[in-house]
């Protein structure tokens, strides 16, 4: 980036009102990932997994590697890319990421966007529709959707008169539509999840993609015999099962 900086986040924050904490201002040319970033030991900005060039340095906790890929590593869709604007901004003022700013602030928000939505009378309305009831403070919820309406071309009025118009569509990595977070899951159930795709994926493969639905179709509950079995006494069966078809 040209710049020697402590942090690999975006831009700069101001945390506690004393400290700033100085990251990376722009765009660099190489690009750097972290695995402590899984670890939440530190957050990677979207600069840096957003670099000029599709090339990144990979750093684990013994370890640098380089990673590099062609030029459609480096694509992104319109409603990311408005959505790492929207989220830089945010944070430069929520330097403590507590997920909210002070209502006084969204003017300062707007200005890091370059958004003029008119006169200052018309930021301290959107600032008291936006207001958590009595709590001088706006979400990030519910700038976004506010804010990412107004960037792409919504009028101030049709936000204040709650017409219902959804915030952009966010894509994933692959161009597909993101689903709804419903929380967190926990470690089984994404094991659980893997599992299930590893096996219908290997099923694919070996042509018995038939198999996989009709024992999926077979529930326990649906044969006597089965129906007073543990769930891992079944598994068990099942897996026996696949090992003789195999």
């Amino acid at each position: 980036s040209g710049q020697a900086v402590s942090n690999v986040f975006d831009n700069t924050l101001t945390v506690s009102g004393a400290l700033t904490c100085r990251g990376i201002q722009s765009r660099p040319a190489i690009g750097y990932l972290s695995q402590l970033e899984a670890f939440r030991y530190c957050e990677v900005g979207g600069f840096y997994k957003s670099p000029k060039f599709p090339i990144w340095v990979v750093g684990s906790t013994s370890h640098f590697t380089v990673m590099f890929g062609d030029a459609s590593c480096l694509k992104e869709s319109k409603s990311d890319e408005l959505l790492e604007r929207c989220k830089r901004a945010f944070k430069e003022v929520d330097g403590d990421e507590n997920g909210f700013i002070s209502r006084i602030h969204l003017a300062r928000v707007f200005d890091l966007l370059g958004l003029d939505v008119g006169s200052e009378h018309a930021i301290q309305t959107l600032a008291a529709y936006l207001e958590v009831n009595g709590a001088d403070i706006i979400l990030w919820d519910d700038f976004w959707k506010a804010t990412s309406r107004l960037l792409m071309g919504a009028t101030l009025d049709s936000i204040l008169q709650g017409e219902a118009d959804e915030p952009p569509e966010l894509l994933t990595q692959l161009g597909e539509p993101a689903q709804a977070s419903t929380g967190p899951i926990s470690d089984e159930e994404y094991a659980k999840r893997l599992a299930a795709q590893e096996w219908e994926d290997y099923q694919k493969d070996n042509g018995k993609e038939n198999d996989v639905q009709g024992a999926a179709a077979s529930a326990p509950g649906d044969d006597p015999a089965l129906s007073s079995l543990t769930d891992e006494e079944y598994a068990r069966k099942l897996q026996a099962k696949w090992e003789r078809e195999r």
